[in-house]
């Protein structure tokens, strides 16, 4: 089985399965609280909203070495899932007996009746009530269906993470893939979107809940603010942009989670059980973000200096450092050695270097993700405002806005807040791609440092300064509304599954029809970058971009081409077709024309016609690079 198609399970039980897989995480979320110095939280604390982020740590902690070592077969993830499916249907029988005995109105960690006071409070519900059906939809984002699916197939394959020298995107995988494995194995195709919006579940909560740093505050006043903060924050286009398996909203919220137990009121004087169980915390929790994605390893090691710092201050250096470094050996260790045997890479380049070790493109293609930008917008104005509609989810927004409202006054534990996300800001400036994404990070980090800023700000009452921030929720609810409109029925029936793919997935029409024409044994070279929906075992054609062909260079990848008996290629656009130098290796043609359509979630970027064609493909052929 290589496509994604053959992964799923019917709709709706797809979506069930999700639905039951996230509840899991829930529920040991909540079991490992309590161990990690958070209390038994109730439904209006902020710890609750941390437990579906927690639980996905834990699972990813234990799964992710696993997988690195091969131990993961897709009979021994399927046991896994099912498991945590049963842990999850306990939850729900919980959530539902806890319900019909206090008759009170709990959705998840909602109460219903606190969010719905004012219009704010509504719009907040709305946009989050949109996301969460949104990410019910079928896998279409481009991301997802190269490699964060990608992978994840190729893992059950294998079992275990797959070596794939020429596939560089997919050398990109860390734990996140893992776990959209994990649900991939049972058919839960919307485990991964759930997971990431269970990552601004989280931040929403610290955002809504947490305590000021004002003790004197008005709670009515301060709660109305704190609204007014998470819908600014949350309305950002971009995280609607996000609600997929894509892995960053996750690991960005374990590392807002971090930055809050540093900065929270409560968390400052703590015994010294409560300061060794937090500190537990904080280790796993930006250890296991920086092996999602390197992006994370900066913020999660200014997080990490700083919380030994302060166990220090507490005469608990010895246990900080004896916690932190075995932390390290369990979360950090085991992807570094995998590196080092696969790719001959040294263990700091392992630790610190997205694709590692020595081989020919690799440099250019970090080169082009450092380069990388979402439209042509010049940056920051690019953070603030789309360079049109086919850009609209590729923002922050009117959020940004917020940062003028910041009054730290003297507290140094805020203005220490501000300056690690000032640092993290600032890096991703000078060394990351000029995304939006990018900042999202010191983005939740500064709205925390808002949301506990002693008292509220007059601005917070001027009706002038909330009309952007009206106006960015609404078209965000509209854009929620939209996409559950086009995305949600896919999780209904099959039927409207393949209509929704055909209509927002790119190359999923093409993909399908290749499915219909090549022998079950076909070995497919794929120059389409849909590797997840590939139907066939495919080789990724990634590497050509960044590798002269005609050099000694591209011998490594060359030999993977002929190792694994490349059959057939697939090819889009127009004839004549020219693959440089394996041109010679195409000897007919198998299939084609076919015509597909562009297809994106945005429907201002749909529509576009495009030829694909396959080839008989004889790998032998291939010529042997000059010196």
């Amino acid at each position: 089985m290589y496509s994604l198609d053959h992964f799923i399970a019917t709709p709706p039980l797809s979506a069930i399965f999700s639905l039951l897989l996230i509840t899991g995480c829930d529920a040991l979320g909540l079991i490992c609280l309590p161990f990690l110095g958070m209390k038994k939280p109730a439904y209006n604390e902020w710890q609750r909203w941390q437990a579906p982020v927690v639980g996905a740590m834990i699972l990813g902690i234990i799964l992710y070495p696993l997988a690195l070592y091969g131990i993961t077969t897709i009979l021994f993830m399927r046991s896994f899932a099912t498991a945590c499916m049963l842990l999850g249907a306990w939850q729900l029988v919980k959530l539902i007996t806890g319900f019909i005995k206090s008759r009170r109105v709990y959705l998840a960690p909602f109460d219903l009746r606190q969010l719905s006071n004012n219009g704010w409070n509504i719009l907040l519900l709305g946009i989050f009530g949109g996301m969460f059906l949104v990410a019910f939809g079928p896998v279409t984002d481009a991301d997802s269906l190269d490699y964060h699916m990608g992978i994840p197939i190729a893992l059950l394959n294998h079992g275990g993470m797959p070596v794939v020298p020429e596939w560089f995107s997919g050398r990109l995988a860390g734990n996140g893939e893992v776990l959209n494995a994990l649900g991939l194995s049972i058919g839960a195709e919307q485990f991964g979107s759930l997971m990431q919006f269970s990552g601004i579940l989280s931040i929403t909560g610290l955002l809504l809940f947490a305590e000021s740093a004002d003790e004197n505050s008005d709670p009515v006043s301060a709660q109305r603010k704190r609204t007014f903060i998470a819908v600014a924050v949350i309305s950002a286009p971009v995280i609607l942009g996000l609600i997929s398996p894509k892995p960053q909203l996750l690991p960005i919220a374990m590392t807002t989670l971090a930055f809050a137990l540093l900065l929270l009121p409560s968390r400052r004087q703590l015994t010294r059980k409560q300061a060794v169980a937090g500190f537990t915390l904080i280790c796993l929790l930006v250890m296991y973000a920086s092996q999602t994605k390197l992006t994370y390893m900066l913020g999660g090691g200014i997080i990490g200096m700083l919380a030994i710092i302060r166990m220090a201050k507490q005469k608990l250096f010895l246990p900080a450092i004896f916690i932190a470094s075995t932390s390290a050996v369990l979360i950090l260790l085991p992807p570094v050695i995998w590196k080092h045997i696969h790719f001959n890479a040294g263990f700091i380049q392992a630790l610190t270097r997205p694709l590692p070790g020595d081989l020919p493109g690799t440099n250019s293609f970090e080169a082009y993700l450092r380069a990388f930008r979402d439209a042509d917008m010049p940056f920051p104005l690019s953070l603030l405002l789309p360079s049109g509609f086919g850009t609209l989810t590729t923002v922050i927004g009117m959020g940004l806005l917020l940062l003028v409202t910041i009054r730290p006054k003297r507290d140094p534990w805020l203005l220490t807040g501000i300056g690690m996300a000032i640092v993290v800001a600032v890096t991703a400036a000078l060394l990351g791609p000029k995304t939006s994404r990018s900042y999202l990070e010191p983005f939740f980090w500064l709205a925390i440092v808002v949301a506990l800023q002693p008292s509220p700000n007059f601005i917070y009452n001027s009706k002038l300064f909330k009309l952007p921030f009206l106006a960015q929720a609404l078209i965000t609810l509209l854009l929620c509304i939209y996409g559950i409109i086009t995305l949600f029925p896919g999780a209904i029936t099959p039927e409207l599954r393949v209509r929704v793919m055909n209509q927002s997935a790119n190359g999923y029409t093409i993909l399908r029809w290749a499915d219909s024409v090549l022998p079950s044994n076909a070995v497919l070279l794929n120059t389409h970058r849909s590797m997840a929906l590939s139907p066939r075992n495919a080789i990724n054609y990634d590497w050509s971009t960044y590798v002269d062909l005609t050099k000694k260079e591209s011998s490594t990848y060359f030999k993977q081409l002929r190792d694994k008996k490349v059959t057939h290629v697939i090819i889009t656009g127009p004839p004549p077709h020219d693959l440089g130098k394996l041109t010679v290796c195409i000897t007919s043609v198998f299939a084609g024309p076919f015509y597909g359509h562009l297809a994106t979630r945005n429907p201002v970027n749909r529509g576009k016609l495009y030829e694909a064609w396959i080839y008989h493909f004889d790998a032998s052929k291939l010529p042997d690079p000059i010196n």
